[in-house]
């Protein structure tokens, strides 16, 4: 009978300045041997890519980043986080306080990634030991990171289930039962970073249930993770489990454990890998929700799911985007409105992928837009915006050509809405301010355009929706803003508002709004996505009175919001492009009753959202557009509905 070998690492990084974070959690029970870990980070372009074995060296699968001089000056460079090779021996580098290590006194500096050196050359814990005691780390790399690498600690386990903590001179082996560490050091917790809340959830998670499954360690790692969704700005980017003895390699994205990608450890030593995105091959990987990768039980069910078709990204900073047909060929094209980096039109090819930017007509740079047939000849045009005042009317010439002519400058726009609100059969422009006076654009039925002030806001005016809400067929007004209660501009059918306070009870803190006829009643109700605190669905008694349904749905930073039958049974569900947790879906019971859908997409940085046949199969797809925090590159992702008929 084998003995029972239960330990686990827990490893919490926040190392100055770059505030970095990692827990590790090895568990080995008989013959399995089971280690992972989560990395946060402040970016999402997290990368896994494998080196071939050669007759002198074993091969390896690392994961990392690329760094961009957060770790002293040397610049853009390639960092390996966590790493397996061929032996089954396991890394993964973390934090703690700064401790001097003696020990490295009269050594040689490293000249070479001591990662590296370790997975080529090393098969066991004891052998990686004795490698990281060989040298003076403090200067390896030669990247002037004596700060840092006096910061480090390296965590190792290996097939046999042998692991260790090297600690600056001090190496804590495993032994019988479990070990837990977050970020302080084991030799010494007085340093800094103890009590921790990680380390107490982790031995009472441990106690209760240590079984050696991917899926166990999973939870563990679930239940300690930084959650993107709750605002920290270093937070779960990535999280890696591995079954050392059987050559699996399970990944994880932003905090998100119902998907991963499935990797053989083995097979990539054999091969190698160019290096790949850990966001896109999970959602290439997984389409639903789903179990673990080597224990799957019984798995929900998914009540509607999508791939991945493409991820289209560049040096361009969205701001708006628009899913319409722009050539008259029959599919839609998408419109890219961009803050910086100039606007483009991506073309569709009728299979559900797009071109690359096509900037012939070359658009300027503007933050938001109305798309609609303005000059009324059938084909979508453009008014488009910006914070500082500039505004543009693009128009169609019927077949994608877009021709820009600039309108008078007016107070910068905070969000843009499109309807005919005077009457006249044409459709016009409302535009909210960053707490100037709102105004409109009105429409002489050609595309030109006059201005029309209305009442001031008195804040700023984060999301416009538009739609007969008390039933006498004109259009009205819903303003989303920040620090003040929403409001609603009721129309007098000629353009002429009346301002409505409190229409909305205390709600505000918004930007995505979203109507339609959620209850099937014949009236128009509200989705108010927030900035902070929770999303809530507001029911219409049909004469633009509304009262709180009493549902919240996400919490976080709710972007873009839009009302779509994306499941096909015949009411509207809510999509929501998510600025700060995961782009997400909420299906209907037809009763105005939503429950979030078990389809899961990637990344949180949500800017906008659009639905439409992309690929002429008669569903729904989606384009969520994300706005690219520190990288300074939007992501475009296209998701393909692929739910049975």
């Amino acid at each position: 009978m084998y003995s029972k070998i239960i330990a686990t690492v827990l490893l919490l990084l926040t190392v100055a300045p770059a505030a970095l974070a990692c827990t590790g959690v090895i568990v080995a029970q008989g013959g399995s041997v089971i280690v992972g870990g989560n990395e946060d980070w402040t970016r999402f372009d997290s990368y896994v890519w494998a080196e071939a074995a050669t007759e002198e060296v074993y091969g390896a699968v690392y994961l990392g980043y690329e760094i961009r001089g957060e770790f002293g000056p040397r610049g853009r460079h390639w960092f390996e986080f966590q790493g397996v090779n061929s032996q089954g021996l396991y890394f993964d580098t973390f934090g703690a306080p700064t401790l001097a290590n003696p020990a490295w006194e009269g050594k040689p500096p490293c000249q070479e990634h001591i990662e590296i050196l370790m997975m080529q050359g090393c098969s066991t814990v004891e052998d990686a030991v004795s490698l990281l005691n060989a040298y003076d780390l403090s200067q390896y790399r030669q990247y002037n990171e004596t700060v840092f690498r006096s910061n480090m600690q390296f965590f190792l386990a290996d097939s046999t289930g042998t692991a260790a903590v090297v600690d600056g001179e001090h190496v804590h082996w495993m032994e019988n039962g479990y070990m837990v560490t977050t970020n302080f050091r084991l030799s010494n917790p007085s340093l800094g970073g103890w009590p921790c809340f990680r380390y107490d959830v982790a031995t009472r998670m441990l106690e209760e249930d240590a079984t050696a499954t991917i899926r166990r360690v999973a939870e563990i790692l679930d239940a300690t993770q930084f959650p993107c969704a709750q605002g920290y700005a270093s937070c779960t980017r990535y999280s890696a489990v591995c079954d050392l003895a059987n050559d699996v390699l399970a990944l994880y994205f932003n905090g998100d454990f119902s998907r991963f990608a499935e990797l053989d450890i083995a097979r990539l030593c054999d091969e190698g890998l160019d290096r790949v995105s850990i966001e896109s091959l999970v959602a290439e990987a997984a389409v639903s929700e789903s179990g673990s990768p080597t224990d799957t039980a019984d798995s929900e069910t998914a009540d509607i799911a999508f791939v991945l078709q493409q991820t289209i990204q560049g040096g361009w900073v969205i701001g708006d985007t628009a899913l319409q047909d722009f050539d008259g060929d029959g599919d839609p094209d998408l419109l890219c409105v961009c803050r910086s980096g100039g606007s483009f039109l991506l073309w569709n090819n009728g299979e559900g992928g797009f071109s690359e930017p096509d900037r012939t007509d070359e658009l300027g740079s503007f933050a938001f837009a109305a798309v609609d047939d303005f000059d009324s000849d059938g084909a979508p045009d453009a008014l488009v915006g910006d914070f500082a005042g500039a505004y543009e009317i693009w128009l169609n010439d019927g077949i994608g050509g877009l021709a820009g002519h600039a309108l008078p400058r007016r107070s910068g726009a905070a969000s843009l809405g499109s309807g005919d609100l005077d009457g006249d059969g044409d459709l016009d422009v409302f535009v909210g301010t960053g707490g100037a006076a709102n105004f409109l654009w009105i429409n002489d039925g050609t595309g030109q355009f006059a201005s029309v002030g209305l009442p001031a806001s008195a804040d700023t005016v984060n999301g416009v929706n538009i739609a007969d809400l008390d039933g006498d067929g004109d259009l009205d007004v819903v303003l989303g803003r920040y620090s003040v209660s929403n409001v609603i501009y009721m129309n007098d059918g000629t353009g002429s508002f009346a301002v409505h306070t409190g229409a909305l009870g205390d709600t505000h803190s918004t930007i995505g709004l979203a109507s339609g006829d959620f209850d099937l009643d014949g009236d128009a109700d509200l989705f108010i996505g927030a900035h902070d605190g929770a999303d809530s669905v507001w029911l219409n008694d049909g004469l633009g009175q509304f009262r709180d349904s009493g549902q919240r749905l996400s919490t976080g930073w709710s972007y873009q919001a839009l009302a779509a039958d994306i499941d096909a049974d015949l009411d509207l569900d809510i999509i929501v492009a998510g600025g700060n947790f995961p782009d997400s879906i909420w299906l209907n019971d037809g009763e105005g009753h939503f429950t979030q859908s078990t389809a899961r997409f990637i990344g949180d940085q949500g800017a906008s959202v659009n639905v439409g046949d992309l690929d002429g199969d008669g569903d729904l797809d989606i384009v969520f557009a994300h706005d690219p925090g520190m990288s300074n590159e939007s992501k475009i992702y296209v998701w393909l509905n692929v739910a049975e008929d």
